[in-house]
């Protein structure tokens, strides 16, 4: 079923349900970016971009165990 879109971009036309969604549409266009990692000098226009990223800084790193000690220390890490 086709859903009626009443609030639209002036920028680029595009369409939404929702006034609330069309807001946050609106961010992408004022390259305002109110959410900072504590960790890193990453920001972000919306917040579940940062939650994203900070699940980054908290996943245990990924290892590859067909990876020799030579190739972890190009890669600047250290073997286990």
């Amino acid at each position: 079923m086709w859903r009626v879109k009443p609030h639209s971009c002036d920028q680029y036309g595009k369409r939404f349900a929702r006034s609330s969604n069309l807001k946050c549409h609106l961010v992408v266009h004022s390259g305002v970016k109110p959410y900072a990692c504590d960790q890193s000098e990453k920001c972000f226009a919306r917040l579940s971009g940062l939650k994203t990223h900070q699940q980054a800084h908290t996943a245990p790193p990924v290892t590859n165990p067909s990876m020799t000690s030579a190739t972890m220390s190009t890669m600047g890490q250290q073997a286990s």
